[in-house]
């Protein structure tokens, strides 16, 4: 009876239903669905539109488009009627999500959706039928619940509901008592429940039955209602009214058996809080009926189950705890691992948001441990097994997982324990694969804005200052810090009134920009004091911070115009001179007063005699006719009373004319000043007085002077300073773009390149694979080229290039000349040579890296314009004197020459000439930079050309003569294979947010023998120095949390860090930032891109590690290198790929030769290898010895 009552409690519900149906189909005798009376026009639209569109969104139970296509859930079975009722076929358009449909509707690409909510915002776009079907929300809890029936019953009660749904909101707003813990979806809020996560759940019932049946979970019940009702409505767009009514008459013929079915079908769940009247009306007939007919059937059946009903409960039991602990609904992939065996089971969800099926993955723990990501894997088996120790409530960790395509996806594991053995020891683990790899990258991208934010205040000139309501600091950048002395540090939570503003501004700051103040200003300027006391001024541009709507405090952009005003009253300064003309007539006008007036009312301004009385009162004595124009006033009034031209000066003038009349009577020094004259009917100008006392026997003080119109020259001041501010501006903005260009090409451009290099030294490669890396090489190398040649112009402008001169063999840098540029020059069947003077030094000291740019850019030239002929390049030394030379060099060549026309603009920035412009080529800064670094290095560029017949570039520079041992100290750029035997294992801390950047520097240190640890900022670099203790760091300038510099700092701080080995790796191109780095305590400076032999060279210098060479290598083989003999490459290669490589050798087409040898099958590896490596040495001698056929001297 146990197992039967059981069996009864289990099917109650459906069967109760299922006995209803039935009563109520042979009581109730079903009419045929009426005939739609349809009018003229309805008709006729519904023949115009015989096909619509509806939204196929995925909404279990509602509607779904399943795997195989099809059209699944309540909405699809009322599709089936409004197509038999209306003659037309609805043809679901597939979406990932409801929003995606919202778009679709909202742009008419879907005509209707199926049960949908009538919002006021949905309003806007769609017209909405009468109701389809009603749910009232069920309440749902646990089965052993007996205390809630309703929703007052709620109250204090842990609560979920599925988030932004209309029930969620109307909680919110009128049952407040509730505690709501609101889940993503229905299929999480529904397993909080049943995990006791949760008292209840509230939410539409035919949502609910559908998440409870999908995860299996046995234990919840229907405890009651709600009184919402929610009506779902067809949605129409908006342009279709007419669908609207025929959609509404279609509505009304659906009878209620239909309706009765489909919930029936759809809608089914064990129930319990209903009301004794409710069950005594509808159910108790069918309940004793179904009781009958259980009974039955199930002593029928209870012989030939006895003996499987313990099998079959435990395979039950099992199940249901398997699915019980899915958690999050078909969102999840759940795992069933068994710890004895290590079999695990994966849910198909779980292989496919990997992007298998289920074929492909077996049930093994492997198959999961392989494809956690190396990174991650260590730390997650930890958190296994914490848990399986007992450490932890339960398991749960974040890391990457590689899906089928290669790429790794973030998910979140989550699981427990669900059975042990009788010593406690676990058995068995379940638990779920949630995808958070969308998340984690919203993540990522709301922390890369943030550091992007907090990078632009930090770097910018500006000073940025945050001030709470109160006016205590929350914003300090460095400018302000530069700027005002103080740190941040020093500053966070202290009162900017209290610091910052002089004592005498004090009202006048608060009442403009303080907690107290009417409306802050957009615009203020004022003084500052700094932590030494001095006094800045600060022109302010000031904003609102808000948060929700609410104004939290301010935030200001200030620009320090101090030494903007000190330029001012030095421009005043330099005014001098000129005044002084003025000074020199004036003092030869006034030997005779008729001469004085005859000349001086044909002078521009006027002249006067102006005095101060003994009483201390000034008057006029005289004034010329130019008085009128200069004042507004006439001479006559002038003279006859002073108050009349007083009346005229702006009155803070006047006061200071007054002093200044003054102190010129005391000292006897000259009066000069600048006053502005303002008439009634609001005319106003400038004007300058300028005059010398002389005292007189009665003690008054006589000035003779004179008066200018300043107002032109006060108008180009004021431009002058506004186009100085605008172009230091202007300059800082461009130097700003062009760091920041800089370092956002190389950092790319680091991985491209440092990985092609990687590649290189694959010695598996084929010639055609050894070609397209090249290619990659050589692309990156000329996209680099560009760019360094507009920060070199940038810094040429700047002048911030220097020479730096050092030792290098000349003939060495043609030879590299030579090869660079011939097999070009060969390919396109060029004469080029480079001619030596006799007396030519080897050694010299210069600035070779600018020397060189110097040739490649004209030999480069060259060779982009000449389509026939050749190129030479003749170069000679001329002794001046002591150890100097003057180099002197030209590059000839048989181009097309360039037009007369063209030859002014030839050496400008960013201009090309008419050849140039065709060729579609280059920067057009080639030229303009070498002739800069040819200025630099004490020569210049000059140019000879006839059109048709060619071009000749002179070169001319000063060097020394050098020393042959220092250039033979400089590192070798040998290809390194290894650490020797004393540097292995060499520890080497990696620290750059870029993870390509950090994978790039592992790959090629790892297999060397390097040790390597990698972290993605600079406060993790400082921990696992601490910890760690490597023998070199390689560190990034820019990095989030702490920087490069500062990280370099605190490692330097610590025991260890006087000793270690510190190389700056970054993308920053100027020279700033290289004694940046050297000044907080980095060894060297690295910029990206760079060569790998770089890297290795500093690494020897600084940590004294020792390397294996290729060339090393070969020279301590056992039999020394292979030496091919003519048989030997006979008898390996045929003699047609003999001839063409031959052909190729003598053209010494490079990668020709290459591509050849990669076409040599297996059997020819060993002596197709030596044959690339002569090739890549340009041992063409050996190549054509064994190549030339026996009957031929070679």
């Amino acid at each position: 009876m146990i197992q039967v009552s059981r069996c009864l409690f289990t099917v109650m519900p459906r069967l109760l239903l299922l006995l209803a149906l039935l009563v109520l189909a042979v009581s109730v005798h079903a009419a045929p669905a009426p005939a739609l009376n349809l009018s003229p026009a309805e008709q006729a639209f519904l023949h115009a539109h015989p096909v619509w569109r509806i939204a196929g969104e995925p909404a279990p139970p509602f509607q779904w488009i399943d795997d195989k296509g099809t059209f699944r859930g309540i909405g699809a079975d009322y599709r089936a009627i409004l197509e038999s009722r209306l003659g037309i076929r609805l043809e679901p358009v597939r979406a990932d999500s409801w929003p995606v449909s919202l778009e679709q509707l909202r742009h008419h690409e879907c005509d209707i959706s199926l049960l949908t909510a009538e919002t006021p915002d949905r309003d806007v776009f769609l017209l909405f039928t009468e109701p389809l079907i009603v749910l009232p929300p069920a309440i749902i809890t646990r089965v052993d619940n007996r205390q809630i029936k309703t929703l007052a019953d709620l109250a204090g009660k842990r609560t979920t509901v599925a988030r932004d749904w209309p029930i969620h909101e109307l909680l919110v707003k009128d049952h407040p008592e509730i505690t709501l813990l609101p889940r993503e979806d229905v299929g999480g809020a529904i397993s909080a429940v049943a995990l006791g996560d949760a008292d209840a759940y509230v939410g539409d019932l035919a949502s609910a039955t559908q998440a409870i049946d999908r995860l299996g979970i046995r234990n919840l019940k229907v405890a009651g209602e709600s009184p919402y009702q929610f009506p779902f409505r067809i949605a129409v767009r908006k342009d279709w009214p007419e669908a609207v009514a025929l959609l509404n008459k279609a509505i009304a013929t659906i009878t209620p058996e239909e309706h009765a079915a489909i919930h029936h079908k759809w809608i089914v769940m064990r129930s319990e809080g209903l009301s004794w009247e409710r069950v005594l009306i509808y159910a108790l007939p069918i309940l004793i009926g179904s009781v009958v007919l259980t009974l039955l059937m199930a002593n029928r059946r209870l012989s030939r189950e006895v003996a499987q009903r313990k099998q079959t409960e435990a395979v039950l039991r099992e199940t249901e705890e398997r699915w019980n602990f899915a958690l999050e609904g078909s969102r999840d992939g759940v795992w069933d691992w068994n710890v004895k065996t290590n079999e695990v089971f994966f849910s198909q969800r779980w292989k496919t948001m990997l992007g298998f099926t289920d074929e492909e993955l077996a049930n093994r723990l492997d198959e999961w441990t392989s494809r956690v990501h190396p990174d991650d894997l260590d730390r997650t088996l930890d958190a296994v097994q914490q848990h399986l120790r007992g450490e932890t409530p339960d398991y749960k960790v974040e890391h990457r997982v590689r899906a089928k395509d290669g790429s790794y996806r973030w998910i979140l594991a989550r699981g427990q324990v669900v059975t042990r053995d009788e010593k406690g020891a676990p058995t068995r683990m379940v638990g779920t694969h949630t995808d958070i790899t969308q998340r984690r990258q919203s993540e990522q991208t709301i922390r890369s804005a943030k550091e992007f934010a907090e990078e632009l205040i930090q770097t910018t000139n500006a000073m940025v200052v945050g001030l709470d309501k109160a006016g205590n600091f929350t914003i300090f950048n460095r400018a302000a810090e530069e700027i005002t002395g103080y740190t941040f540090e020093e500053l966070k939570g202290r009162n900017c009134w209290e610091t910052l503003v002089p004592r005498d501004r004090f009202p006048e700051v608060v009442a403009a920009i303080g907690p107290e103040s009417p409306g802050l200003r957009p615009r203020y300027e004022n003084p500052i004091l700094t932590k030494s006391g001095e006094e800045r001024f600060i022109v302010w541009q000031n904003g609102v911070i808000r948060e929700g709507g609410e104004e939290v405090g301010t935030v200001s952009f200030g620009i320090d115009i101090t030494d903007r005003r000190r330029a001012e009253q030095e421009l005043r300064r330099n005014e001098e001179q000129l005044e002084e003309t003025v000074r020199r007539r004036t003092s030869e006008l006034e030997q005779a007063e008729r001469r004085l007036r005859e000349v001086t009312n044909r002078i521009p301004g006027a002249v006067y005699q102006f005095v101060r009385r003994t009483d201390g009162s000034f008057a006029f004595e005289f004034c010329s006719e130019g008085m009128g124009d200069m004042l507004g006033v006439s001479s006559a009034d002038a003279v006859r009373d002073v108050e009349t031209v007083w009346a005229v000066i702006h009155p803070d003038d006047l006061t200071a004319l007054v002093v200044q009349a003054n102190e010129s009577a005391e000292r006897m020094t000259r009066y000069e000043q600048d006053l502005r004259i303002q008439q009634p009917d609001g005319r106003r100008w400038w004007i300058r007085a300028e005059s010398e006392p002389q005292r007189r026997p009665d003690g008054s003080t006589l000035w003779n002077g004179s008066i200018m119109d300043i107002t032109e020259r006060k108008s180009l001041e004021e431009q002058l300073a506004v186009a100085k501010s605008a172009a230091e501006a202007a300059n800082q903005a461009k130097s700003a773009f062009l760091a920041n260009m800089s370092h956002e090409i190389r950092t790319p451009m680091n991985a491209i390149l440092g990985f092609s290099q990687l590649l290189l030294r694959d010695t598996a490669l084929t010639a055609v694979q050894r070609q397209n890396l090249d290619t990659i090489n050589r692309s990156g190398e000329h996209l680099l080229t560009l760019i360094n040649d507009v920060l070199e112009m940038s810094k040429i402008e700047a002048g911030r290039v220097t020479v730096h001169s050092s030792n290098f063999d000349l003939h060495a840098l043609l030879d590299d000349l030579d090869r660079m540029f011939r097999l070009r020059t060969d390919a396109r069947r060029l004469h080029f040579s480079i001619e030596r003077a006799t007396d030519l030094p080897q050694y010299v000291k210069a600035d070779e890296g600018k020397l060189r740019q110097i040739f490649t850019n004209l030999i480069g030239n060259a060779a982009k314009f000449t389509e026939q002929g050749g190129i030479a390049v003749r170069v000679k030394a001329t002794p001046i004197g002591g150890q100097s030379l003057r180099l002197h060099a030209e590059v000839e060549d048989t181009g097309p020459g360039i037009a007369d026309e063209d030859m002014p603009r030839l050496f400008r920035e960013f201009e090309q000439t008419e050849s140039g412009l065709r060729t579609g080529g280059g920067t057009g800064l080639g030229l303009a930079i070498s002739r800069r670094f040819a200025r630099l290095m004490g020569g210049d560029i000059g140019v000879e050309s006839i059109r048709g017949r060619g071009t000749t570039f002179s070169v001319e520079v000063q060097v020394e003569e050098g020393e042959a041992a220092a250039v033979r100290a400089r590192a070798d750029q040998r290809r390194v294979l290894h650490l020797d035997a004393a540097s292995d294992g060499m520890r080497v801390l990696i620290a750059d947010d870029k993870a390509e950047n950090r994978l790039f520097l592992e790959q090629l240190l790892q297999p060397l023998g390097f040790r390597t640890r990698s972290v993605a900022d600079g406060a993790q670099a400082v921990k696992v120095f601490a910890a760690w203790r490597p023998r070199l760091v390689l560190i990034d300038l820019r990095m989030p949390v702490l920087s490069g510099d500062e990280a370099i700092r605190q490692m330097r701080a610590l025991s260890d860090g006087k000793e270690v080995a510190i190389i700056t790796i970054t993308a920053s191109a100027f020279e700033e930032n290289r004694r940046e780095v050297i000044d907080a305590g980095s060894d060297d400076f690295l910029g990206k891109p760079f060569r790998e032999a770089e890297l290795f060279e500093k690494i020897g210098r600084l940590t004294g590690a020792g390397f294996v060479h290729a060339e090393d290598a070969e020279a301590t083989a056992p039999n020394g290198s292979i030496r091919l003999s003519r048989e030997q490459v006979e008898n390996a290669l045929p003699a047609e790929l003999r001839s063409r490589l031959r052909a190729a050798a003598v053209r010494a087409d490079f990668d020709q030769m290459l591509a050849l040898l990669g076409e040599a099958g297996p059997a020819a590896s060993d002596v197709a290898a030596e044959l690339r490596g002569w090739v890549e040495r340009f041992d063409y001698q050996s190549l054509l010895s064994v190549l030339e056929p026996q009957n031929v001297e070679t």
